[in-house]
């Protein structure tokens, strides 16, 4: 039977805009700061595992392992990169969850960030619809502007015509997570209040991404710079850090399941992998 294991403490960042701090800021941030959550030293952490999808294409920075070492107390330590796109900090946690229940430490660190705008806060739409196109097929590419949200625009298509419904229920699904940002201090749309009738109405930012297709500006989520970082541990290494495990919460189950790139030939309403990730968890 896998050993428990237990979330021991979490920060984040405000989502938005870091300006103008750098990569290794950034990770160093991400590292001493979810420390100081629970008053821990870096050097009781025993294995590492840090992801950021775009920071190869948009900051030209690789071997992000190496940043995390640079922080005083995590040289010497079993640390390693990850990239699942939109997936790529949970998979730094599913990474680190697995390397405890191995026995390779007791004590782990998961880090996730993303930088897309520049030191001005400044954002490069063309740019970054060419590298959120990367993590597509690229038999699905030509044609295609902003590829990703081209694609989830085929989707949000086919979903309305399977399910007979309307772009006016989908659009309470943005209502929604407008609203829950608004009492979310991180949250980067924090102080934007949404309407349905906004939602709906082709006006101002709110715009089709495609022609003829139903996804629009106000479905998608944002550019946004941010980190997070999570710091989980065996029963042995919540001695070690000192905290009781009534001030914790224990992953209760977890699964992980990756579906083929491309979109064409497989069912996309229904995704094989999604839904087996979920039945393990």
């Amino acid at each position: 039977m896998n050993k428990p294991i237990f979330i021991a403490a979490y920060h984040q960042s405000k989502f938005g805009k870091l300006m103008g701090l750098s990569i290794p800021e950034i990770v160093t941030k991400s590292v001493t700061e979810v420390c100081s959550e629970i008053n821990a030293d870096p050097s009781s952490i025993d294995v590492g595992s840090i992801g950021a999808a775009c920071n190869f294409s948009l900051n030209e920075q690789g071997l992000l392992a190496g940043l995390v070492a640079m922080v005083p107390g995590m040289q010497g330590k079993s640390i390693e990169a990850v990239e699942n796109a939109c997936a790529t900090g949970s998979q730094a946690i599913v990474s680190i969850i697995q390397k405890l229940q191995l026995g390779m430490g007791d004590v782990g660190i998961a880090v996730g960030f993303e930088k897309m705008r520049d030191n001005e806060g400044r954002m490069d739409g063309k740019l970054i619809g060419k590298v959120l196109g990367y993590f597509c097929h690229p038999d699905e590419r030509p044609g295609k502007v902003f590829v990703f949200p081209h694609l989830f625009a085929e989707v949000m298509d086919m979903y309305i015509k399977e399910h007979n419904v309307g772009e006016r229920e989908l659009a309470q699904i943005a209502v929604a997570e407008y609203s829950n940002a608004r009492q979310n201090p991180y949250a980067q749309m924090q102080n934007v209040e949404l309407t349905l009738d906004q939602a709906l109405r082709i006006e101002g930012v709110n715009r089709y991404i495609v022609d003829g297709l139903p996804l629009k500006t106000y479905d998608c989520s944002q550019i946004t710079d941010g980190y997070a970082a999570m710091i989980l541990a065996t029963a042995e290494g919540l001695v070690k850090l000192g905290i009781p495990k009534r001030d914790c919460v224990e992953i209760a189950g977890y699964g992980c399941a990756t579906d083929p790139l491309k979109k064409a030939g497989r069912d996309v309403l229904r995704p094989a992998g999604a839904y087996k990730a979920m039945n393990a968890a």
